[in-house]
């Protein structure tokens, strides 16, 4: 199944409403993450954060869509941590679509991004309790480069990188 992407934005009802189907039905990754199922404001927030020093022009936050169905999410920053940079915020399936091979295709709608923004580096943090993403971003051909503790998680975020020169 090919998967389309479509830009969403705080102020469209619509986006927010598929967005929040998108959370309910990805529950055991928010207990995996935060312990807890996300705060009744969590789309708004999350469709509007951007790291300290970053525009909100830097941020895109797409639905990741199966023919009709918003079945996930993907959330990136231009230029962060720096110009050569794209920093993945989120890439999220629903459950009932995990392991069915979409992961590698979202993260080569990343790479075609990074081409044409001109960021040859991708970054991504995630939350150490996460153990399928982590398998899934080394498969991936992402290092490790430093961890840091989280207020924010139930575990230590461990930040990785992939060059696209690297391939």
């Amino acid at each position: 199944m090919i998967l389309s992407y479509h830009q969403l934005f705080s102020e469209n009802s619509a986006d927010i409403a598929q967005l929040q189907s998108v959370y309910n039905a990805s529950t055991d990754y928010f207990q995996i993450v935060l312990g807890k199922l996300p705060n009744n404001d969590a789309i708004d927030q999350d469709l509007l954060a951007v790291p300290q020093g970053c525009s909100l022009d830097a941020k895109f936050f797409y639905g990741i869509y199966e023919k009709t169905q918003m079945i996930g999410c993907l959330d990136l920053i231009r230029g962060y941590p720096n110009e050569n940079t794209i920093f993945i915020g989120l890439l999220l399936f629903i459950t009932a679509r995990q392991g069915l091979g979409y992961g590698p295709q979202a993260l080569e709608f990343v790479i075609q991004k990074a081409i044409q923004w001109n960021c040859p580096q991708l970054r991504i943090a995630i939350v150490q309790s996460n153990i399928k993403a982590i398998s899934f971003w080394l498969r991936e051909g992402f290092v490790e480069i430093y961890r840091k503790d989280s207020q924010e998680f139930i575990a230590p975020i461990i930040v990785m990188e992939r060059s696209l020169n690297a391939n």
